[in-house]
């Protein structure tokens, strides 16, 4: 009966290890070559990263377009920068602006320079699936021979 219980506790730990590994996924960002309207209207992604011409990127959630502009919602952004402690010290400080706020978004299409939207990337997917499972089979047996009471 002993024997039994440690193969269910590294039944559990592996399926644990299954369950996290199939419910993550690495993703990133995509330049995309169609203009934002064609993204928009086609692909209807729920999330893009707008770089505009003076350089300055923003992720702008749930992305419509109306008449010539980009319309969505901008989450709080973290921002860490470096301030005078006096004496020539200086201290990083971060500081998250817009809490407990979503702000509306309107950029002109002409501004963007580049848009660009999440994918899945399948190599980076695959790798940590691989480690996950790799590091569930050593956890897996360390529980059944740490509890091992067999003689030899």
């Amino acid at each position: 009966m002993r024997n039994g219980y440690r193969w269910a506790l590294a039944e559990r730990v592996a399926f644990m290890v299954w369950l996290a590994a199939s419910a993550s996924a690495c993703t990133g960002w995509q330049t995309v070559q169609v203009s934002p309207e064609q993204l928009v209207a086609e692909q209807h992604p729920s999330k893009v990263r707008v770089t505009r011409q003076d350089g300055s990127r923003v992720e702008v959630d749930h992305p419509s377009i109306t008449a010539d502009t980009l319309h969505g919602t901008v989450q709080p952004v973290t921002v860490t920068t470096r301030e005078s402690m006096g004496h020539g010290e200086f201290s990083p400080v971060t500081r998250t602006v817009g809490v407990d706020t979503v702000t509306h978004a309107a950029i002109p299409v002409a501004d963007v320079a580049r848009i660009e939207r999440r994918h899945v990337s399948a190599g980076k997917t695959a790798g940590l699936v691989a480690a996950i499972l790799a590091l569930g089979a050593v956890v897996a047996g360390i529980v059944v021979f740490a509890t091992w009471d067999c003689c030899l």
